[in-house]
């Protein structure tokens, strides 16, 4: 079909033939730019409820979006990609060449890399960082370069043959213009202190943000590390129950042992085997849990260098009163909580000193050119032309005397907020004490559970040996070998779980304190 085609909204094409089918179209899109195309979606700007999800128990669909043929191409794509089984591969080798083997110390140097909450807290602090050399710059004067041409033509009410002279006159000029604040009595002053106490709280917050990246990769490789023991175990523990099992059935062919012992021997075997398996599943999301936080896909192809005999933590010399104290001055988010304070204090001074005058310098200078036509022409000259540089140079001063009650609120409403800084600084010393104190007695407690659990195995590998000499002369029954073995299992699992809680009691402790580097 010949003619022009005008896209409604960007989403509904209209060919126009004729004259008659243009006007038609023409008046056919004022209607629908107030109500929208095929369905009432006005104008965002007279109402935006419409762009919104009409009610709060419905999802929102974006059909009606004018890309929403984009949005649904861009979900096919996405669809696509996420069933490729090559997408780990890909992505990964989009972010760079990883480590084939990883411990601790190269798994958070990659969290550190790669975990987008570093990433961006950084951008916020540069945010904040471009927000303060914003402020600082109101204290250059500001310099900009004009260029002006005007062509007028009026009728002026004298001279000529009818009592009417036409006027034509056509200018150019370009110059500088500069205006410079000399005096704001402590407007800039208070906005340096604000802005730059944002920026401090900003810098602080990125620490924390580095910190609690560390924080989370210790504890999943403590995890990871406690899982894969677990695994560990858990196969240790398979293979004594099919020697067990295999002992009760000799000893059931030959009349020793009766088939209820027998029977239990395999259930006991078949149990160890589905604790083997749960065990691997762990392990699986464990290691999926420690790739996230640093930052990689599940499927990433690192093995972990994982050190189940690594020494623990040594025993604190140091007290929790004394551990909180000095965390009060170590934490960054309590350094950023009084940052803000001191960012709400001088947004108070900034309010305030809103109800001073202000005293700008300003200056230009230009260089003209003019042309002037009159017609009809009754008195020489009737036309002419020019050129001159000219300039200007002086000094206001402006002082706002009454609007509404504005600045005045403006200073209310930074009081109020320095309370609420006031309150979140509080908040957050309480929170530090509590969390210190938390993690101090937790890691206490983690400690003496090890040291018992570390026991509990040299006790069960004891009596589970002591067990099987006396079965094996009859004096004792196979149900109590099973017990003993169950116990010997439990009691490594014990062992094994009390040592990655020490390990992640001291690590939540080193967190609590704000990263203190705690000597024992």
């Amino acid at each position: 079909m010949n003619g022009t085609s005008i896209w409604c909204l960007g989403v509904f094409p209209v060919d126009i033939d004729n004259t008659m089918a243009r006007a038609l179209t023409i008046s056919s899109l004022v209607l629908l730019a107030a109500g929208g195309c095929g369905r009432p979606h006005p104008l965002a700007e007279w109402n935006p409820d419409a762009y919104a999800p009409e009610t709060p128990t419905a999802s929102w669909s974006a059909n009606w979006w004018p890309a929403a043929r984009d949005q649904n191409a861009t979900r096919e794509e996405a669809r696509q990609k996420a069933l490729d089984p090559e997408l780990p591969v890909t992505i990964l080798r989009e972010m760079g060449p990883l480590p084939t083997k990883a411990n601790l110390t190269v798994a958070v140097d990659i969290a550190l890399l790669r975990n987008p909450e570093t990433r961006v807290a950084w951008a916020t602090a540069k945010v904040k960082a471009a927000e303060y050399a914003m402020s600082r710059s109101d204290w250059y004067p500001t310099l900009a370069a004009i260029f002006d041409a005007t062509y007028e033509q009026s009728l002026l009410a004298f001279g000529g043959r009818v009592g009417i002279q036409e006027d034509v006159l056509a200018t150019t000029s370009i110059g500088l213009e500069l205006t410079w604040t000399l005096l704001d009595f402590g407007r800039r002053e208070a906005e340096d202190d604000e802005f730059s106490n944002a920026l401090l709280a900003s810098n602080f917050m990125f620490n924390r943000s580095l910190q609690n990246v560390v924080h989370a990769v210790q504890i999943d490789f403590f995890e990871l590390e406690s899982a894969d023991g677990i695994v560990d175990a858990s196969e240790q523990d398979l293979l004594l129950a099919e020697t067990v099992l295999s002992g009760i059935e000799q000893k059931y062919i030959v009349g020793l042992a009766t088939l209820p012992e027998l029977l239990v021997a395999r259930q006991s075997r078949e149990l160890a085997g589905y604790e083997v398996e749960s065990a691997r599943a762990l392990r699986h999301q464990a290691r999926s849990d420690l790739l996230i936080a640093m930052g990689l896909v599940p499927g990433a192809p690192i093995d972990f260098d994982l050190d189940s005999d690594a020494p623990l933590p040594t025993d604190l010399t140091i007290g929790v009163e004394r551990l909180i104290e000095l965390s009060m001055a170590s934490r960054p988010d309590l350094a950023a909580a009084m940052a803000k304070l001191k960012q709400a204090e001088a947004a108070i001074a900034s309010a305030e000193a809103q109800m001073a005058p202000q005293v700008n310098v300003f200056a230009n200078v230009n260089y003209n050119w003019i042309d002037y036509w009159l017609t009809p022409t009754f008195e020489a000259p009737g036309d002419g032309h020019g050129q001159d540089p000219s300039w200007l140079v002086g000094i206001v001063g402006s002082w706002v005397l009454f609007d509404g009650e504005e600045r005045t609120n403006r200073i209310r409403a930074a009081r109020a907020q320095q309370m609420v800084a006031m309150e979140q600084m509080q908040q957050a010393r309480l929170s530090v004490a509590g969390e210190v104190w938390d993690a101090y007695f937790l890691w206490e407690a983690a400690t003496k559970q090890y040291q018992w659990a570390e026991s509990l195995v040299e006790s069960s590998v004891a009596n589970l040996d002591a067990t099987l000499a006396a079965y094996q002369v009859g004096l004792r029954t196979a149900p109590q070998v099973l017990a003993a073995r169950r116990s010997m299992a439990d009691a490594r699992e014990a062992f094994i779980t009390s040592r990655a809680q020490v390990l992640s009691a001291s690590a939540n402790l080193v967190h609590a304190t704000g990263d203190l580097r705690i000597e024992g």
